[in-house]
């Protein structure tokens, strides 16, 4: 596993724990993270490529830090689609309202970044890596 994967894997499992410990009575979030440490142990870069898939095209809301990225329903809907872990960190509406202080909101949001900057690195790399083959 290359040290941004294994970076990125880290991160998300972070935050995962953290919406697990304010969700303690979710089961939808429990089987999320359950599914997140499954896909971890089985193949790590299917979690990051899942990412790319639906969170990336979302990155704008994200470095932004804007909060319907959260909020908004149709946001959650169309990114999400019931993949497990992803959707325990995106429809997380009522805890962000409701359960969130600021400062765990901004460590939710330094992660996403962190996730975010990460793969723009492995994005980079992966392409470089495809041009040097072509």
């Amino acid at each position: 596993m290359s040290r941004n994967l294994k970076t990125f894997i880290n991160v998300m499992d972070a935050l995962l724990k953290m919406i697990v410990r304010l969700c303690p009575d979710d089961r939808n979030v429990k089987v999320g993270y359950e599914y997140f440490v499954l896909g971890r142990s089985a193949n790590p870069m299917k979690i990051w490529e899942l990412f790319i898939r639906k969170v990336y095209p979302m990155k704008g809301m994200i470095v932004a830090c804007d909060e319907d990225f959260f909020l908004c329903s149709e946001v959650n809907n169309n990114t999400v689609k019931q993949d497990g872990a992803l959707q325990s960190i995106l429809q997380i509406k009522d805890v962000w309202i409701s359960k969130m202080t600021d400062i765990e909101k901004e460590r939710v949001w330094k992660a996403l970044n962190c996730m975010i900057s990460i793969s723009n690195d492995m994005l980079i790399e992966k392409y470089n890596k495809r041009r040097v083959h072509d």
